[in-house]
């Protein structure tokens, strides 16, 4: 009976499997780059004190779009068994929920915005479509009812959603039938490191949450915005080894 990966390695169809998983770890490479350019180009170089304030910016759909597609690539990837299977699972649940569950605030946010023109009537008295003008109007954000509570579970699913993708990295993906070729033990070595990278990021953010006096220091710093970037960038590079985009296995002639 043949193994998986001899599956894979005979299969036509591999190319499209490797395919997906290397598209997850440019998808995961991508975001925080996304919005460093987009923060530039939008807002003068200001960049947020973590990658969900984004979500209150004019880049707000380029994270939550990102985001939702890489929930909806870990809904779909198959993987080895079961286990793979329930942690890509989890980690899309959390992965949407961090989407559309939006972090809190504990201040007023105050934004620029388009105003519509008033409408206008031509010649016979017909009223004209509204369009659109970028002007100097701004609008502010105030915190709605109960927001620190669905920042509470906005936190805990980034979290978790972090911590489940370590996992695949640290256990799933190290997994080996048989004796693993020298590249296969340079990829371990990669996933391992990766794992260790999400895991301690995500940990070190922790004193932010519990202290106010960190929070002022992490956020002048962007410690958490940079902490973030740093754990999808290890999620992208596991991803993109997994697809074999680097260190592929040499097959035999």
């Amino acid at each position: 009976m043949p193994t998986h990966k001899e599956k894979e390695d005979s299969n036509a169809l591999v190319i499209h499997y490797l395919a997906f998983r290397q598209l997850l770890g440019f998808m995961g490479i991508s975001l925080p780059v996304l919005l460093i350019i987009g923060s530039f180009i939008f807002d003068g170089g200001h960049i947020e004190t973590s990658i969900s304030n984004f979500y209150y910016t004019c880049l707000r759909d380029v994270f939550v779009v990102i985001l939702c597609a890489v929930a909806l690539f870990l809904f779909a990837y198959q993987g080895y068994d079961k286990a793979d299977k329930w942690v890509t699972n989890i980690a899309g649940i959390f992965g949407v929920t961090v989407a559309f569950v939006s972090t809190n605030f504990k201040y007023d946010i105050t934004l620029p915005c388009y105003k519509l023109l008033s409408q206008r009537t031509d010649s016979i008295g017909q009223l004209l479509p509204l369009k659109e003008n970028c002007i100097c109007e701004s609008y502010t954000i105030i915190p709605y009812p109960h927001a620190e509570y669905i920042g509470y579970i906005h936190l805990t699913c980034a979290a978790l959603f972090f911590l489940a993708l370590a996992y695949m990295s640290y256990f799933q993906f190290t997994k080996t039938a048989g004796n693993p070729s020298p590249q296969k033990l340079k990829r371990n070595i990669l996933y391992k490191t990766c794992a260790i990278i999400m895991a301690a990021c995500i940990l070190g953010l922790v004193p932010c949450f519990v202290s106010n006096s960190l929070k002022l220091f992490y956020d002048s710093h962007k410690l958490v915005f940079w902490g973030e970037s740093i754990s999808l960038w290890a999620f992208g590079a596991s991803w993109l080894v997994k697809g074999e985009f680097i260190w592929k296995d040499k097959l035999p002639s």
